[in-house]
């Protein structure tokens, strides 16, 4: 009996035993929910236990390698028990460090920008220590969102700027010939270094010989001039080439080609000396006597001569004074046709020798009048008709020694 009863707890034990060592035993316990359920017997894999190997903390170098170095350690390392977490560090924030910006803007008139923005940046309240930008051949003509300090963490400021008035062209129109002009001047306006392309105006009973001048350039900031020469349409050829005419008979003078009488008659049996020859377009063959006398050479009236010499007693002495030479130093400067030389003579009526271009300034050493013209000795080299200079006046000291120092 008692035998019996050992051996019967003996096995209670080792059920016991068994049911504590399997975990699988344990999955058909018994629940009892309002009543006793059977669970079935469904096998069941534990879960495997990982434990966290004792690492030391990265390094701050392998942090910065790291793709996620921004992101907080705690997502890949979970914090010990009983470790406390490490929160960020605030960045220090320094007194004077700028807390406002202030953009200038560099545009022009037509709202095109001329340069980089320029970027300034600054303390709240802090002066600005301005200095704008300049650029060659503008002027700055307005200032938008003008500051003496900075005001607002972020600002802008806009510099607008207009290119500058270039210098005059002026245009002339003038008669080649005679060198009167045709029309009134104009002064033609641009922006410095702008494009311009001039065209020569229209005129009646007038055909353009050609342009002095840039006609097409460039505004500068000096002033330019482009003269535009005209020689009348009835006008053929002009001849300037000196020579001598023997009156055949009374000639008649005009006031110019097929002009109107003037009330003065070259006397029959003179010589006299030409200037300028017109030959027109209804083969008429004009001639220029000095000034704004003129005659129409036909055979019958004129005879082309070649000129006696001067009598001694006419010439200009260089050496010796003359009673019809008056010396003295006077300044002009020569007005002939522009482009060309004006002929200089070795005498009155003399033979030519050289020429002098339109426009050069001189020195007058003496003058002489025969057969009622009056003559100018150009820087002792020769004679050349009075029409055919222009006197300079009130020159300065300055001025005169520089013609001087150019003879």
């Amino acid at each position: 009996m008692v035998a019996r009863l050992f051996h019967k707890k003996r096995r209670s034990f080792n059920f016991r035993r068994q049911q504590r060592k399997s975990p699988a035993s344990s999955q058909r316990r018994l629940h009892q929910v309002g009543r006793e359920q059977i669970v079935p017997n469904i096998p069941v894999t534990p879960a495997p236990v990982v434990s966290h190997p004792k690492t030391a903390p990265p390094s701050r170098q392998q942090i910065t390698n790291q793709k996620t170095m921004n992101a907080p350690l705690e997502r890949f390392y979970p914090a010990q028990k009983g470790q406390r977490q490490s929160q960020p560090a605030k960045p220090e924030i320094r007194r004077d460090a700028p807390d406002a910006t202030l953009v200038i803007i560099y545009q022009d008139e037509h709202q095109k920008s001329m340069a980089a923005p320029q970027v300034i940046h600054g303390r709240l309240g802090a002066p600005l220590q301005l200095q704008f930008r300049e650029f060659a051949g503008y002027d700055l003509i307005h200032i938008t969102g003008f500051v003496s300090s900075f005001v607002d963490p972020y600002g802008t400021m806009t510099l607008t700027y207009r290119r500058q008035n270039g210098g005059q062209v002026w245009m002339f129109c003038r008669d080649i010939d005679e060198l009167n002009l045709l029309a009134y001047p104009r002064f033609i306006n641009g922006k410095l270094h702008a494009q311009y392309n001039l065209s020569s105006p229209f005129i009646d009973h007038y055909n353009l010989i050609r342009a002095d001048g840039p006609a097409r350039g460039q505004f500068t900031e000096e002033q330019q001039t482009v003269t535009y020469l005209y020689r009348r349409a009835d006008w053929q050829t002009v001849d300037y080439d000196p020579r001598d005419l023997q009156m055949d008979a009374f000639v008649p003078c005009y006031d110019g080609p097929a002009g109107e009488p003037v009330g003065i008659t070259l006397v029959k049996g003179t010589i006299w000396h030409v200037y300028e020859t017109v030959t027109l377009t209804n083969h008429q063959v004009w001639c220029c006597m000095g000034g704004n006398i003129w005659i129409e050479q036909t055979d019958e009236q004129v005879t082309p001569v070649d000129r006696p010499a001067m009598p001694a007693w006419l010439r200009p002495n260089r050496t010796t004074e003359n009673t019809f030479t008056n010396q003295y130093r006077d300044y002009a400067r020569i007005d002939f046709v522009p482009g060309k030389k004006a002929a200089l003579y070795d005498q009155p009526f003399g033979h030519r020798i050289d020429g002098i271009t339109h426009g050069t300034p001189v020195i007058i050493t003496g003058s002489v009048r025969t057969e009622n013209m009056i003559w100018y000795q150009v820087d002792d080299r020769g004679w050349i008709p009075r029409q055919y200079t222009k006197a300079l006046h009130n020159l300065s000291t300055e001025e005169k020694q520089a013609i001087e120092q150019q003879k």
